[in-house]
């Protein structure tokens, strides 16, 4: 009889253990970032347009928690407003157009080289940002007709 109490106790156990466990996870999934807008938000607290379109992405094949270099390109409606985008300094800057173009330049062994059709533009006009945080950096460039958003990230 104890046995058999035993048995069922530790069923009930498991069984409970189990569902704490798929509630957890449900829960971690629904509070992860669901898109890399999401991923940037989170990480640098800001807040892009609603709306832009994911026209090309780079990242590093390990988890951008361990570091490296990731470019991603959007299409906005240049008739957004947003504060954020309105921060934007609208001076050309060559130091920044350097560290970028080193950035750009950087290639790991393990991972695919950086589409330079999708590398910004800087013989036009062109608005920029630059956020750092500890040793990471991430630029954010608004080609000259404000179509296009850049954002490169470097994580280390």
């Amino acid at each position: 009889m104890k046995r058999k109490i035993l048995i069922g106790l530790s069923v009930v156990a498991i069984a409970l253990l189990l569902c704490w466990g798929v509630a957890f996870a449900i829960c971690s999934y629904r509070n992860s970032p669901g898109s890399m807008q999401e991923v940037y938000e989170d990480r640098w607290n800001i807040q892009l347009p609603a709306g832009m379109r994911e026209l090309y992405i780079r990242k590093p094949p390990s988890s951008m928690d361990m570091g490296g270099i990731r470019i991603t390109v959007y299409q906005i409606d240049p008739s957004t407003e947003n504060d954020f985008l309105l921060s934007f300094s609208d001076q050309k800057d060559s130091a920044v157009e350097a560290e970028i173009a080193e950035l750009l330049s950087y290639e790991s062994p393990d991972t695919e080289p950086i589409d330079p059709a999708w590398y910004p533009d800087f013989n036009g006009d062109y608005r920029w940002c630059k956020l750092e945080k500890d040793m990471d950096v991430i630029y954010f460039i608004i080609n000259a007709d404000g179509t296009q958003l850049t954002l490169i990230e470097f994580l280390k």
